[in-house]
């Protein structure tokens, strides 16, 4: 039961952490929209990919420095584990539930079980992402 409840807090954290890179609003995270996306909103003057580049090295090295943190001090000091081959388990655990959405949605794109509606060039077009930030 204790290791479900680190698992939520685990993924609670990873949630947390991405939805503070986009805390100004979408284009503050526009590295993790696909390559054409990126391109469209270079564009229109968005923003250029030295700011996006400058902005995904610091979240990234915050993120991980934050994430393996966590899984540190709950393996080491909340679990209380001190061999080796049961702390790798653990976290090998924690990095497969946390990635597992992730895999999941790859497998269902290579075997064809997903099928995406529309075009790239309707996401590009799309008033959540470019109109909002035309405007601004």
């Amino acid at each position: 039961m204790i290791l479900l409840l680190q698992l939520i807090l685990y993924c609670l954290l990873f949630t947390a952490m991405v939805r503070y890179s986009v805390r100004g609003g979408a284009v503050n995270g526009l590295y993790f929209y696909p390559k054409a996306v990126q391109e469209r909103a270079f564009e229109i003057g968005l923003t250029d990919r030295e700011t996006v580049k400058k902005q995904r090295k610091q979240f990234m090295t915050l993120f991980y420095i934050v994430m393996l943190t966590a899984l540190v001090l709950i393996i080491l000091l909340w679990n209380h584990i001190s061999d080796f081959k049961t702390a790798c388990l653990q976290a090998l655990l924690f990095l497969e539930v946390v990635n597992y959405p992730r895999l999941r949605s790859l497998r269902s794109l290579r075997s064809g079980g997903l099928s995406l509606s529309g075009s790239e060039n309707d996401f590009l077009k799309s008033p959540t992402f470019l109109e909002c930030h035309k405007a601004n």
